[in-house]
């Protein structure tokens, strides 16, 4: 197996590289790793190198693995020449300094011309344009078309329609102003109301509380007042025992 085939090998089976080495069926003294066996092979290629892991030395049929160096990978050289044969680049036409030169004193041998002007005789006086007519107004009518009295009639009885609906409408405002105003004043009055019972309900609220905590302390009060009392019954329990044991002995 070759170095690469080893380290997948444990990789795969979660083991540490630590392996016995023998050359020629020598066993070596001390454990090695894959690196060191790759140099103990380079130190010895014609001799058989075989490795061994760790964690199966104990085992009877364990059986030593040949250790082969990795294949050399071949690179293929190419030569300039081939790459220029594989890939032919496109000549450019080459423009040389000498052409450019030439052009250029051809152009200025060439003598300028100059433009030629035409001369424009006059062909008579221009003629004045003429003013053109003013248009000439329409013609009024003579008498305007008659108005049907029925529209007017029907117009007006539209506009007094109208007019009572605004009306109308003005009362209901007016009605609905007075009514709010009416309900202002009830209103008011609730908030009022309901302001001294806030008010009150806080006094309340307050007083209750004053009340728990001083029947809280008056509770304290009693419970040491108890205590006191049970250790006062104790201590005269116990005068009175020993006022009587006194009795008795003497």
């Amino acid at each position: 197996m070759t170095l690469n085939e080893l380290q997948r090998w444990i990789l795969n089976h979660d083991q540490e590289d630590t392996w016995w080495v023998a050359v020629d069926g020598e066993v070596q003294d001390n454990l090695m790793a894959l690196p060191d066996v790759g140099k103990i092979k380079d130190q010895y290629p014609d001799n058989e190198v075989s490795v061994l892991h760790a964690s199966k030395a104990e085992e009877e049929d364990a059986e030593w693995i040949i250790f082969e160096k990795d294949a050399v990978q071949k690179f293929r050289v190419i030569s300039e020449k081939a790459m220029a044969k594989q890939v032919k680049v496109p000549a450019a036409p080459a423009k040389t300094d000498e052409g450019k030169k030439e052009k250029a004193a051809a152009k200025e041998k060439k003598p300028k011309e100059e433009p030629k002007l035409k001369k424009v005789e006059p062909q008579g006086k221009l003629k004045e344009p003429s003013p053109a007519p003013a248009p000439t107004p329409a013609p009024a009518a003579a008498s305007a078309a008659p108005v049907d009295s029925e529209q007017i009639t029907l117009l007006q009885a539209e506009v007094n329609a109208l007019k009572l609906a605004v009306a109308k409408l003005n009362e209901e405002v007016a009605g609905l102003r007075s009514l709010a105003e009416e309900v202002k004043e009830p209103l008011s009055e609730a908030r009022a109301v309901l302001e001294e019972r806030e008010k009150f309900l806080e006094m309340s609220e307050n007083s209750l509380f004053e009340k728990a905590q001083s029947q809280e302390v008056m509770q304290q009060e009693l419970e040491q007042l108890r205590e006191e009392l049970h250790d006062r019954e104790r201590n005269l329990k116990n005068r009175e025992e020993t006022v009587a044991q006194k009795e008795q002995a003497g």
